[in-house]
Parts: structure tokens; sequence; C-alpha cells
């Protein structure tokens, strides 16, 4: 007899359970902080370096299937040998111990350095696909660092 009174009321707990923590709101609602520049800088730099290697491969595929031209396949490949290398250097000064004020400065001096490239506007569409988010992410990380 008791297991029946026990089974009848665990509904009937639950659904008190359930309501009581809908209509309690969670302690701690505060909102998630934004991330340092320097965190923004080194998650783009991240993404950079393997956006560069995927256009590459992207770069090779398509040129072996014949969908771009060995020009278009060099152009991005040129493109990506430049970006992996300000890559690397970004990457060098965001793990730096310095303050973002000179961490800052030397990533724009280095982005002023080695300039990119210029891509022709010939670029194939499918060339210009492929290269598109290692364009996208050097423009991100400059923004970021030219940012006050």
């Amino acid at each position: 007899m008791k297991h029946r009174s026990v089974r009848n009321a665990l509904p009937v707990l639950l659904l008190l359970l359930l309501a009581a923590c809908a209509s309690n709101p969670p302690a701690n609602t505060t909102t998630p902080a934004t991330p340092s520049p320097q965190v923004t800088v080194l998650q783009a730099d991240k993404t950079l370096a393997d956006a560069a290697n995927a256009a590459v491969k992207t770069a090779i595929s398509l040129r072996n299937q014949g969908v771009i031209s060995n020009a278009d396949a060099r152009t991005i490949e040129n493109y990506c040998a430049v970006a992996a290398k300000l890559s690397d250097g970004i990457a060098t000064i965001m793990q730096s111990s310095t303050d973002w004020p000179t961490q800052r400065a030397q990533v724009l001096l280095l982005l002023q350095n080695p300039a990119l490239p210029l891509l022709p506007s010939a670029l194939s569409t499918p060339a210009a696909t492929a290269i598109q988010s290692v364009v996208t992410l050097v423009t991100q990380i400059v923004s970021q660092v030219t940012q006050p």
C-alpha cells in the first residue's frame, strides 16, 4: 500500500519541483565579458593560419580538377604564404609578456612591412571564393589593432 501512495505522489512532487525551478530565475545572470583585444587578435590569427592552409589545399584541388588556372592557384599560394608569415609574426608578438599597447604597435608595424600582395581583379570566381576567408581575417586583424 505504501508503494502506491509513493508512486501517486511522485508525479505531483515532480510537477511541484519543475514549477519551482521554472519560476525562479538563476541567481547569477551576468553577461559574459567581452574578450580582450589580445584574445580577439589571437583567435583571429589562429583562424587565419587555418584558413590560409585550407585556401592553399582548396586551390590545389581546384587546379587539379581544372576549375581554376595555374595562375590563379599560384596567386592564392603566394598570398597565403605571406599571410602565413604574417600569422607567425602576430602569434609571436601576441604570446609575448608585453602589454597590449606595445603588442598593438608591434602588430601594426608587422602589418605595414610584409604588405600582402594585391589580388588581381581578374581572379576567377572559384579562386576568389577560395581566398576570401583569408582576406576577411586579415581585414579583421587590421581592424582590431587599429581601434583606439
